[in-house]
């Protein structure tokens, strides 16, 4: 049995974090938004028992610790069969960019093995698989196009998908792990820095335009990234300077992204950005419509 899949990338559009609860995550508010910027994956399923991993792209580290294989053996231990899985993964979405790339490729084994196998793992115990494997991996598996995410960013609503957009992407070459960007984030709050300090924005309203979603906009994480990273905060400031709607961090980062309303602003942030940071790659994609 042969599938292929494609598993999108996101950006936050907005991103508050809260408290440390006693799990050790903090609590989270946020606004999913999938992009057409995507990895594609093809699954072979034959007799056997192993899982295999094959990359068409960047090296992403010992296979037993991808997020897709791991969902793999996730799913057939849940469900009792013995077959061997051959992912193969083509990436396209950076990796260390707060794009959710390996929570995607996660998110598209389990639902390209549920078709594959299905009713063997019945709808609660795969959600609650997708959000073991990671925070951002329930809303890749919902396949929503727009969601806002509580708790630790697993617990979902899914909201009416705004109108496509162009967007922006600026990769800088390097990653910002997750972990550091979380501990950074605690370290500036227990030393005072207000501006590290989430508001008491809670509860925004479903944004009914690019308008209103650009009014919310917020990420925390900006202000102990960009103190690590300034360059970050002139990427963000350039694309906001050369008419983006929205420029935010994505997620705990590195990527900063811009929203914009044509073509023509677009290709004046990406002018403006190869003079000031030469360095970064840029991306175009648009807001995914399906």
């Amino acid at each position: 049995m042969r599938e292929r899949t494609r598993a999108p990338a996101k950006v936050n559009l907005r991103l508050r974090v809260h408290e440390r609860q006693p799990s050790g995550y903090h609590r989270v508010e946020t606004l999913f938004c999938a992009l057409e910027l995507s990895d594609e994956i093809t699954i072979d399923v034959a007799e056997g028992g192993n899982v295999l991993l094959e990359v068409d792209g960047p090296d992403l580290g010992p296979a037993e610790e991808n997020l897709a294989v791991r969902a793999a053996r996730g799913f057939l231990e849940r469900a009792g069969v013995a077959r061997e899985v051959a992912i193969r993964l083509r990436k396209r979405v950076p990796v260390g960019g707060g794009l959710g790339g390996g929570s995607s490729d996660a998110a598209a084994v389990l639902r390209t093995l549920d078709r594959l196998f299905p009713g063997a793992v019945h709808g609660a115990m795969l959600r609650d698989l997708a959000a073991a494997l990671g925070s951002d991996v329930p809303f890749f598996l919902a396949g929503d196009l727009l969601a806002a995410g509580s708790g630790r960013g697993d617990i979902l609503t899914s909201l009416p998908p705004l109108p496509s957009m162009p967007i922006l992407l600026a990769l800088p070459p390097f990653p910002v792990a997750t972990g550091a960007a979380y501990r950074w984030l605690d370290e500036d709050r227990a030393g005072g820095d207000r501006t590290a300090v989430s508001g008491d924005g809670e509860g925004a309203s479903a944004p009914g335009s690019w308008a209103e979603a650009a009014r919310q906009a917020v990420n925390d994480f900006e202000a102990p990234v960009f103190r690590r990273y300034p360059e970050l905060r002139v990427i963000r400031d350039s694309l906001r300077e050369a008419g983006a709607s929205l420029a935010l961090l994505s997620g705990t980062g590195s990527t900063v992204f811009g929203v914009f309303a044509d073509e023509d602003a677009l290709g004046s942030a990406m002018a403006l950005l190869r003079a000031r940071a030469p360095t970064v790659r840029l991306e175009i994609t648009r807001t995914a419509t399906r």
